[in-house]
């Protein structure tokens, strides 16, 4: 597998989602804009990698995007939140993480998720994931939907949440799979996904599934496990 992560130490200034933050690029390419101001701390991580393959500049670009629209989302939500308890003698943090986690790095195919925490009051944060995949389909590099994994004539959706849903069937922590309530048709199987050199795994969140306190769950589907559907050989 070829390293493509920067190994440059440098530092910059960038404007994200019209704030102003310092970004320091460490040794694996990965930029970090953290802000505190008197009631939220904010911290968003994203990579950026190095190399002039159309992948590689999707991927950068795309990613950058993302982590903005993320954080003007929960700058959204806080406004809102402030709103609704101004003149209430309630004490309140707020606290917003979103850091990544990469799965595979190379010119022709970059996957990564998100796991990304919003604490804006109440008895818990909250935790989502979001699954970033680049590839090449059709001769262009692209945001990989979980079809383009697939042979066009799979359903890929239903396919995966078979193989998603069976797993689940025998883990006593998902609640409402057990109960019948989550069935293997449910978005929240396949919504979100990653690559990795074994297979792809679906990331379910916290509430999916099940109760909060089940947490979230990690459905790891090996290649094998799709028989001869798959489009590509990864």
């Amino acid at each position: 597998m070829k390293r493509i992560f920067s190994t440059a130490l440098v530092c910059m200034v960038l404007t994200l989602a019209g704030l102003q933050m310092s970004i320091a690029q460490e040794k694996l390419g990965v930029k970090i804009a953290s802000i505190r101001t008197g009631d939220a701390e904010i911290k968003v991580t994203y990579p950026q990698f190095a190399g002039s393959d159309t992948v590689i500049k999707t991927a950068n670009a795309d990613l950058l995007k993302f982590a903005g629209e993320r954080l003007q989302a929960f700058r959204k939500d806080l406004a809102q939140m402030k709103k609704d308890f101004e003149g209430k003698d309630i004490p309140l943090r707020y606290s917003y993480v979103l850091e990544p986690a990469v799965s595979i790095a190379r010119p022709d195919l970059i996957s990564l998720y998100f796991t990304e925490y919003t604490y804006t009051g109440g008895a818990h944060g909250m935790t989502y994931f979001h699954g970033r995949n680049y590839g090449v389909i059709n001769g262009k590099p692209k945001l990989l939907a979980l079809q383009d994994l697939f042979k066009p004539e799979v359903d890929a959706k239903k396919l995966a949440g078979e193989r998603v849903y069976a797993q689940l069937q025998s883990n006593q922590n998902a609640t409402w799979v057990q109960d019948g309530t989550v069935t293997a048709d449910s978005d929240k199987l396949t919504k979100e996904f990653v690559i990795t050199p074994a297979g792809v795994t679906f990331l379910i969140e916290q509430y999916a599934v099940s109760y909060y306190a089940a947490g979230a769950f990690f459905v790891k589907v090996p290649y094998a496990g799709f028989g001869k559907a798959l489009a590509f050989n990864y």
